[in-house]
């Protein structure tokens, strides 16, 4: 959408693809803000660390270019894979 494009294009775009789409709750909240100090000196933003909640959650890995990141890999029970 930064780039211009509408709400309803971009959710037709995401439709195109195999993923799952989860609502934020309370568990996945609540992880966040845990995991919030021991990623804040890597940079994490509030999307970064749901991000790494969820993973932390569903036992999931994490791929990202951002290398502040990848930086975080085995650090906190979590998977994360620098994709280049």
């Amino acid at each position: 959408m930064e780039r211009g494009a509408t709400a309803d294009a971009v959710l037709a775009m995401i439709a195109g693809y195999d993923l799952e789409i989860v609502d934020c709750g309370l568990e996945q909240a609540t992880e966040a803000a845990r995991l919030r100090e021991p990623t804040r000196a890597a940079g994490a933003s509030l999307g970064d660390g749901m991000c790494l909640a969820l993973a932390k959650l569903r036992g999931g890995t994490i791929y990202t270019a951002d290398r502040r990141m990848g930086a975080l890999d085995g650090k906190l029970g979590i998977a994360i894979r620098l994709i280049r």
